[in-house]
Formats: structure tokens, sequence, C-alpha cells
């Protein structure tokens, strides 16, 4: 599981921008390998389960690593994340597990198993015959299974203490025997017990991990030849995402191991890694343009499905959907590479209906903007001559106020006269008219007063004259 951490770790310091210690296509790889292995054990665990056998399914699920832990391991926080970007690259990417065998296996270990099961028989026999190993094994699958049973743990811990003081003694003789075989077994056993955790600094564990150190670095040297001497066969069938896969796993262990290749094997990987480069640059480029190609269709087809639906545009929108189309074109037109003709088809036959339709809201537009103009200028006039009308109004009627209130009655009858028959229009407003009304009372009344001044002059001079003839 160590190793599966390993990697896990490594592709989340690729997807958060750092650069980890094997290339995205080694990682891709690994990454894929062994989700498919945890898969097929999934599912046969599953099929199993599916004809009734329960026992056989967990024996297969508890096998390190344990089933269900390495699923936890495998579907970490950006694993989805993770399959996207491989996709998107063309890299090696797994299928997703089964989530309904999953299920079906976390029911298994919920539900537990009842005390007459095969596998408390099974650590009873194998304590019986002294199997130490085996006991341990199927007691750990019991406490996973029933965490409730304390007898269990308290058999777990007592055998686990036991196997541990066991496997100190083998050890350290098999140290002092210089037996690496039995010393890399031997550690693998002892890490997985808890109690482990007291071991590092003592001799026999620090020994024994110079010794893990040594054959993982020649383990690390014969894997790189292994790989180096499949380069030239991969090459030469144009598998180049394998080729970097494995370039990517030997700069790994060169580096985590600190070793040098050869001079011959040096060469062959740099050639090999520009042949990579090369072949990674016209992925890309081929990539890049597949997606300029896929959004000018995209694009086009958007444009038609608007205009088809009769989507009210306006020639400013229009003008923006043009503008989008011949921006997406001209990304496809920098790649220089041949264009289908079914995708030049329904560019063409989008840019020019968006054309036409832009034209003809635009036509529309202007039309609307000639009768708007033509619109307000008859306003303009229309106003203009009313607001003349109420001057002009106004100027009479202030006309005939000051002739009344200076007294021209001859020129104040004039001007009404004159008004009403030179401008009856004028005259007919309910202002003019009205003063043009009060001058006529009030040329009445002043014609009344002189005509009753006039009468009593009259009777004045005729009194005068008879006053005058009786005195002579």
């Amino acid at each position: 599981m160590n190793d599966i951490h390993k990697l896990v770790r490594q592709i989340r310091d690729h997807i958060g921008g750092s650069a980890p210690l094997a290339p995205v296509e080694t990682l891709a790889a690994d990454y894929a390998r062994l989700c498919l292995d945890a898969a097929t054990r999934l599912d046969t665990c599953a099929a199993m389960l599916g004809k009734g056998s329960d026992y056989q399914a967990l024996q297969l699920a508890e096998s390190e690593p344990a089933l269900l832990d390495l699923l936890a391991a495998l579907s970490f926080a950006e694993a989805k994340q993770w399959v996207e970007l491989c996709v998107q690259r063309g890299l090696a990417f797994p299928p997703p597990f089964d989530h309904r065998a999953v299920d079906t296996l976390d029911a298994l270990y919920r539900r537990g198993v009842p005390a007459n099961h095969p596998l408390y028989r099974d650590y009873r026999a194998a304590v019986t015959a002294r199997d130490d190993v085996r006991a341990l094994h199927v007691i750990r699958t019991i406490t996973r299974l029933n965490p409730g049973d304390a007898n269990g743990k308290a058999e777990l811990a007592r055998l686990e203490n036991k196997t541990f003081q066991a496997l100190k003694q083998r050890l350290h003789t098999v140290l002092v025997a210089g037996d690496e075989a039995a010393t890399l077994a031997t550690m693998e056993e002892l890490e997985r017990i808890p109690a482990a955790r007291e071991l590092p600094g003592t001799p026999d564990y620090e020994g024994a991990l110079l010794v893990r150190r040594t054959a993982a670095a020649r383990f690390a040297e014969e894997e790189s030849a292994q790989a180096i001497a499949q380069l030239s066969a991969l090459r030469a069938s144009g598998d180049w995402r394998t080729a970097a896969a494995l370039i990517g796993r030997v700069d790994a262990l060169c580096s985590e191991h600190r070793f040098f290749l050869p001079p011959e094997s040096e060469t062959i990987c740099g050639d090999v890694r520009i042949w990579v480069e090369s072949e990674r640059g016209k992925m890309v480029a081929t990539m890049q343009f597949d997606a300029a190609v896929s959004h000018l269709g995209g694009v086009s087809s958007q444009a038609e499905s608007r205009l088809r639906a009769g989507t009210p545009l306006t020639p400013t929108s229009a003008s923006e959907m043009l503008l989008d189309l011949e921006r997406a074109w001209k990304d496809v037109e920098s790649f220089g590479r041949p264009v289908s003709e079914e995708t030049l088809r329904l560019a063409r036959a989008a840019a020019a209906s968006v054309r036409a339709e832009r034209q003809r809201l635009q036509r529309g537009r202007m039309l609307k903007l000639i009768v708007s103009v033509s619109l307000v200028l008859m306003l303009v006039s229309v106003g203009g001559w009313w607001v003349w009308r109420a001057q002009r109004t106004s100027d009479f009627q202030h006309q005939l106020a000051q002739l009344q209130s200076a007294g021209e009655l001859d020129a104040a009858e004039r001007l009404a006269h004159s008004l009403r028959t030179e401008h009856p229009d004028l005259s007919a407003r309910p202002h003019l008219l009205a003063q043009l009304e009060q001058t006529d009372a009030w040329s009445r009344e002043m014609h009344r007063r002189l005509a009753s001044a006039e009468a009593l002059l009259g009777t004045l001079e005729k009194e005068a004259s008879l006053q005058f003839v009786g005195s002579d």
C-alpha cells in the first residue's frame, strides 16, 4: 500500500501544479494498471457473492492488499479530475469501479459473520496446527468483520505480539546469515504489525533498511535495463505513449535510487525522449486543432439554430454572432490544416445567414430612423406653428388690453375688426376671443357713456341758451 499512497501523492502534486518525480504518462499508466487489477478482484468477489460464496469472496477480498482499503486509496478526492485530465490528453485511464459491487462487498463487511462461520473454524484449525501466520491473517479478517468481538480483538493482540517477537528474532538471524530474500520478506511481515513502530532506531531494523535500500537499487537498475531494452521496438512500432511511460519510469528510478545509466543506455533514452517529445507535440497540436474545429462547428450550429428558431436578434447581437464565427474560423485557419467539407459548408452557411440577417436588421433600423426623424421634424414644425399661433394670440390680446387701458376706443375697435376679418382662426382661440368680447363690452359701454355725455351737454346748452334770452 505504500507504493499506492506514493503514486496518489504524485498524482495530486501534478494536479496541484507541482512537478512530480515521474512524468504524467507514467503516472497515468501506473494508476490505470492498479485500478484495473482492483476492478478485476472486485468483479470476481461480486460474482462469488452473487453465487452465495461469501467465504471465498472474503478470502479474495482479504488477500494483500485488502480490497476495500485498496479501493479507498485509489478513489481519492481528485480521482475524477485526474481521469478527466487523462481523457483530455489521450493518456491511459481506468473505467469507473462498479459501485454496486462495492456496495455489495461493503454490506458483507457491515453484516459481519456469526460464531459458526467457517472463518472461526479456520482460525481454530490454524491455532491447533500452530500456524501463527495463517491464524493471524484469519483473526484480522474476523475483527474487521466483527469489530465488536472482544475475544477476537484480544486474540489478535496476543497473536500480533507473539508474531512480532518471533519476527524480530528471525530478522536478527537472517541478517547475521546475510540472507537478503529472507530479510526482505521478514521486514514486509513485520511492518504489517502495529507493534513494528517500536523498531526504527534499533540496530537490526536499521541494518534491514540498508539491505532493503541496496536490494531496491539493484532491482531498480534491473527494471531500468528491461525497460530500455523495449524502447527500440516501441519506437519502431510508433507506440510513443508506452515509450514515454517507460522513459518516465526509468527517470524516476534513477532519481529515487540515485544511480546513473550506462552511456549506451543514456544515448538510447535521449534519442527516444526527443522522439517522444516530438510525437507529444504533434498530439497536442492535433488535439488543439480538433478542439478548434469542434468549437467552430458548435458556434455555426448555434447560430443556425437561433435563426431557425426565430430568436429575436438586434443588429448588435447579430454583429457579435458574426464576430464569434469569424474568430472561430481564424482559430481553425491558424493551424494550416485541411478542414472537412461539411464543417466548411456549415460555417459558410451560418456566416451568410447571420450576415443577411444583420443587413435586414440594419435596413429596418435605418428605415425606422428615417421615419423617426421625419416624425420629429414634422412635430417640430407643427409645434413651431402652434408656438407661433400662441405668440401671435398673446400679442393681439396684449395690444387690445393696452388700447383698452389707454382709452383708445377707435384704435381698439379697428384692431378688433381687423382680427375678426383677417385672422378669424386666431380670433376663435379662447383667450383672444375672451379679450375681444371684453373689448366689445367695453366699447359698448364707452359709446353709451359718450352718448349720455353728449345728451347731457345738449341739455346744458339749451338751458344756458334760455337763460341768456331771459336776461335780455
